[in-house]
């Protein structure tokens, strides 16, 4: 989780959750755990900017030569 609440996201989803200070950390933890054939939800909204997170991930793929 990034963001105001993030904190209490994390606290609320337990153990395996995460809390990071900006996008930039957050995608790069993703990207390690992320595989070729997993499917993500990014939850947010653009005003967030949510969907560079998105835009971030997809390009890591296509760096990895998977589609």
């Amino acid at each position: 989780a990034v963001g105001e609440f993030a904190a209490s996201v994390v606290e609320a989803f337990g153990d395996s959750a995460e809390c990071f200070n900006d996008k930039k950390n957050m995608i790069a933890a993703a990207q390690k755990y992320i595989g070729s054939s997993d499917t993500v939800l990014v939850k947010g909204s653009r005003s967030a900017g949510m969907d560079e997170v998105v835009t971030a991930l997809n390009s890591n793929k296509n760096n990895k030569g998977e589609c």
